[in-house]
């Protein structure tokens, strides 16, 4: 179940709505350790993307239909998994963020998946959403 992050309100006022599941292309993917990132809790990963919504009908992404650019800044990263062999911007079918500070979980507010291909994963203590 996705839910809404800081910034979020942004994207909506653009896009027309929030909703995770819109990311379709990932164009830049920057992983920073905790020893550069100043964390001390953890790594940070910062996704520049494209959303499209995918509430019409017709396939989905198209260049038919605006998109729009997003980066997206995730910090106290843990247990990132990411997994493509793309060359170029990656195809996400199935991004989520989800709020999982009910499992109480150490430092981790948020789980961030790919829950259609698997191509990424980690939990997060903090999400923000910098640029629309």
């Amino acid at each position: 179940m996705s839910c809404n992050i800081e910034g979020s309100e942004t994207i909506a006022a653009v896009v027309g709505r929030w909703d995770p599941s819109d990311l379709c292309l990932i164009e830049r993917f920057e992983f920073v350790g905790s020893s550069e990132s100043g964390d001390c809790y953890g790594s940070a990963v910062q996704i520049t993307g494209l959303l499209q919504r995918r509430d019409t009908a017709g396939p989905w992404p198209t260049k038919d239909r605006p998109m729009h650019r997003v980066r997206i800044r995730f910090t106290g990263v843990r247990a990132l998994v990411l997994r493509t062999s793309d060359v170029g911007p990656i195809q996400i079918m199935g991004f989520d963020i989800a709020k999982v500070s009910d499992r109480q979980l150490e430092d981790v507010r948020f789980q961030v998946d790919d829950y259609e291909d698997g191509k990424l994963s980690f939990g997060c203590r903090d999400a923000v959403v910098e640029i629309v």
